[in-house]
């Protein structure tokens, strides 16, 4: 028991910084609706998602579109990502096509139908002096 309690002094003196949330909300219309009992998921390449389990997105006000909001730490960049369909007693069915992309920071929201093409992905543009210093960085790198 006494071995631990240096541990709670160093626990107890401790402070817990938040780290600030950059939320992205899915909202995804399911056009043929969802076979009975299945749940429709999100899966993907950085925290909170994961490929290996579902975040789920709910239609509380059951009008087709299903909702999840997901919150990525300061600083994340691209996130891939794909929805999938969960059936207890069955391999989850993916969405067709590419994964999706998410920029936490640059987009608030993903509006789109479950196997659709994403639209309104925010355009990125890089002024000449970035290129110009781009460029430097490039070519002191190779000397």
């Amino acid at each position: 028991m006494p071995a631990r309690l240096p541990l709670l002094a160093f626990l107890v003196g401790c402070t817990v910084t938040a780290v600030a949330a950059q939320p992205v909300t899915l909202n995804v219309t399911v056009p043929d609706g969802l076979p009975a009992g299945a749940t429709l998921g999100a899966r993907g390449d950085t925290a909170p998602l994961a490929w290996d389990r579902s975040i789920p997105l709910e239609d509380a006000d059951g009008d087709g579109v299903y909702t999840a909001t997901l919150d990525f730490p300061t600083g994340t960049g691209r996130v891939g990502y794909k929805l999938v369909v969960d059936e207890t007693g069955s391999d989850p069915t993916w969405e067709s096509g590419d994964n999706r992309l998410l920029l936490p920071g640059r987009m608030d929201a993903d509006r789109r139908a479950f196997g659709g093409p994403q639209a309104g992905l925010p355009i990125l543009t890089v002024s000449q002096a970035e290129l110009a210093r781009d460029l430097t960085v490039l070519q002191e790198g190779l000397l």
